[in-house]
Order: structure tokens, then sequence, then C-alpha cells
């Protein structure tokens, strides 16, 4: 009987994973995340950039502020979302630990 609960005991440790897991887990879905965050804050540098030289050609006011209110809806988005990726990945992970 004692041999049979010391292996049940043996075999939960082997089931349990390394206790650096989790972090590890939290850490590369950062990464990924932030990365992805990159590459679309990119298309709002690249935007702003591109109403910079379209102000200097003298394009309508008008048609400025809707690339700027474009770009600044592409980023505040795109931080949001940022934001909640991490935080639900957070609170997954802290589940594991």
């Amino acid at each position: 009987m004692a041999d049979n609960a010391t292996n049940i005991i043996q075999d939960t440790k082997l089931d349990e994973p390394p206790f650096w897991q989790a972090p590890f887990e939290f850490l590369i879905h950062a990464l990924k995340g932030i990365a992805i965050f990159a590459v679309v804050a990119a298309v709002a540098v690249v935007l702003n950039l591109a109403v910079v030289r379209l102000r200097e050609i003298g394009v309508s006011i008008e048609v400025i502020y809707g690339l700027k209110f474009a770009e600044f809806s592409i980023f505040s988005v795109d931080l949001y979302m940022l934001a909640v990726f991490l935080v639900k990945t957070a609170k997954r992970v802290s589940k594991k630990l």
C-alpha cells in the first residue's frame, strides 16, 4: 500500500511542469504581441511621415485632418489591443503558477 502511494506521488511530480515554464510562456507571448504591435505602429508612423510630406506639398487641410485621424485611430486601437493582449496573457499565466 505504501508503494502505491509513493508511486502516485512520484507520478504527480512528473506531470507538473517546471517552475519556469509559465513565466517563459508569458515572455514568449509578450514578445510576439510586442512584435505585432510594432508592425502595426510602423504603419501609423509611415502615415505620419506621409502627412508631413503631403502638408509640405500643399494638400488640402481636410485630407490632412482625415489622414491624421486615421493615424491616431490606428495607433490608439493598436495600443489598446496590446494592453488587452498582455493583461489576458498575464491572467492566463498567473493561473498556471
